[in-house]
């Protein structure tokens, strides 16, 4: 099966028109008929629920196969999709995608016109849902200037959109255990915490539980993914960053790393939680955590950076085996970690992009605070 996506094409998550049109565009004609028949029968959650079946990742077959929710579609989300697909279906005739150029068209479609239309307007049902916004990060904020929500402070602003077929397939969580970067347009997926053998892995749509609370998420998400969300921290009604203590009340056992509310308990696998000591690391770790944050700036040179990303996964990953939710410091020490992985790998909106991530200022007498 051809190979495809992963591109961008637009400024916001919404214009996955654009993404869309270059998929089927990009692909000849002839290919997509000599796949004609996998296509018709791709159907939601090919490869996925049905043990043996397999699709190729990133495949355009795979990416019909995502979910489209067509039996909830309500005919104002539905109108908008179909004029987009006739507009760049006529694109296409006008173009030379088919056999016969057409500069004036029949009343009515069919053949492979029609069929091609159809892939348009399936493939926006598809992208409505499962496109990512490509992002990239910016300098950081003036000294001068207000910071309203400084914990936050991973300046992100999207460069385009992009459907990642195989990245979509992940489940929502709003305390989700993956961090994403781009390299250019390719997505990089790395682990944000502890993931344990069986374990679901898990992405999050927006928002997370550190920034709002379980009632305003879950109405965001049934508005714009269609589903209630039954994750661990809906579940357990997680609080968000504004209304947790920075207090270390829930630890983790030293032996199998469960968690234990000091609140209620002091044992664990039949020994008594060094809790004492397991907060006086925690301090310590978090401390120097923070002394390591203060340097996360975009001006430094990449090798900095690189070693401190270093660091900070180091530190965040043993902070990950002495504590537990809910904690503040927890929530913040993740931001850190993120935003280090951000400047010592991911776009940057104040540089230019080389070959595997190379780093180019885009002027000498242009400094990172000033773009």
């Amino acid at each position: 099966m051809v190979a495809l996506l992963g591109s961008t094409g637009g400024e916001r998550r919404r214009e996955y028109h654009r993404t869309c049109y270059r998929a089927i565009a990009g692909t000849p004609l002839k290919v997509l008929l000599q796949h004609r028949e996998e296509l018709d029968s791709a159907k939601e959650g090919m490869g996925v629920e049905e043990e043996g079946e397999e699709v190729e990742p990133g495949s355009l077959l795979l990416a019909f196969s995502l979910v489209g929710h067509r039996t909830s579609m309500t005919p104002q989300r539905m109108t908008p999709l179909l004029l987009s697909a006739l507009f760049q279906l006529r694109s296409l005739q006008t173009r030379g995608y088919f056999p016969t150029r057409r500069i004036q068209v029949k009343p009515v479609l069919e053949g492979d016109e029609l069929w091609v239309a159809e892939l348009l307007y399936s493939l926006f049902e598809k992208m409505q849902w499962n496109t990512h916004s490509v992002v990239e990060g910016k300098a950081d904020e003036e000294p001068t200037e207000p910071m309203a929500r400084k914990v936050f402070e991973n300046r992100m602003q999207p460069c385009g959109l992009g459907l990642y077929p195989t990245f979509a397939l992940f489940n929502h969580s709003c305390a989700n255990n993956v961090a994403k970067y781009f390299i250019g347009s390719v997505l990089v997926v790395q682990a944000s915490t502890h993931i344990r053998a069986g374990e679901e892995i898990t992405e999050n749509y927006h928002p997370p539980a550190m920034m709002i609370g379980r009632e305003e998420r879950r109405a965001y998400l049934s508005t714009n993914y269609s589903f209630h969300c039954c994750c661990w921290a809906c579940e357990q009604d997680l609080p968000d960053i504004r209304s947790m203590s920075s207090e270390v009340v829930v630890v983790r056992c030293p032996a199998c790393r469960g968690a234990v509310d000091t609140t209620t308990s002091s044992r664990c696998c039949g020994e008594e939680v060094p809790i004492a000591l397991l907060r006086s690391k925690v301090a310590e770790v978090w401390t120097m955590m923070q002394e390591e944050a203060a340097n996360l700036k975009t001006a430094r040179p990449l090798e900095e950076l690189v070693a401190l990303e270093g660091r900070l996964t180091s530190l965040y990953s043993s902070l990950l085996d002495t504590l537990a939710h809910p904690c503040t410091i927890l929530y913040q020490a993740e931001q850190m970690f993120w935003k280090s992985q951000r400047l010592a790998r991911g776009n940057k909106a104040y540089l230019h992009k080389g070959e595997h991530g190379r780093r180019y200022l885009l002027e000498t007498s242009r400094t990172p605070a000033d773009a």
